[in-house]
């Protein structure tokens, strides 16, 4: 796509394990199944896993330009 080799802003919003379940529950939209984030992973947009081609299981890089 064009998205491919090209570098992207995003917003990201990090929390710990146990907070991430106290106060979000997330759910598939298509089945409704409950989704569950590993320790070290990361949920992505429909939006943007379609631009950069990402997948399920799929490695990212995010580099932080914090101020």
């Amino acid at each position: 796509s064009d998205y491919d080799n090209k570098s992207i802003n995003i917003n990201v919003v990090t929390f710990t394990s146990d907070e991430y379940n106290d106060y979000i529950e997330l759910h598939d939209y298509k089945t409704g199944k409950k989704i569950n984030v590993e320790d070290n992973g990361v949920i992505v947009s429909e939006k943007l896993a379609k631009m950069k081609g990402i997948k399920v299981g799929d490695y990212i890089a995010i580099k932080s330009v914090a101020k």
